[in-house]
């Protein structure tokens, strides 16, 4: 699931970015949950269920994060910056699914 861009979700939604069962989802939240890395929240609709990340896991996004930015980093290292340009250009490509470039 993303949870870079904010820390509030609505886990049900996530389902079909993450491929997984809505039984799945509830696991997953379950242990992460247990492991104090993220907390439900009470909307007043029984059919929404917001999942939001604790500061403990806000803080293992973060360490997460600096780690896999430092790997990509020296993945490209070897590139210089027009190639660099290129292979950003044709991964965003993949993430959008071939999409048309705008």
């Amino acid at each position: 699931m993303c949870w870079k861009c904010c820390s509030t979700r609505d886990h049900c939604r996530s389902i079909p970015k993450v491929w997984l069962t809505p039984g799945s989802i509830s696991v997953a939240i379950d242990r992460l949950e247990k492991k104090a890395l993220v907390k439900r929240k009470n909307t007043g609709d029984r059919r929404v269920r917001l999942v939001e990340l604790t500061a403990k896991g806000r803080a293992l996004i973060i360490k997460t994060f600096r780690e896999h930015a430092a790997a990509m980093e020296e993945a490209v290292g070897v590139l210089s910056k027009e190639e660099r340009l290129i292979v950003l250009r044709l991964l965003k490509k993949l993430g959008k699914g071939g999409e048309a470039e705008s």
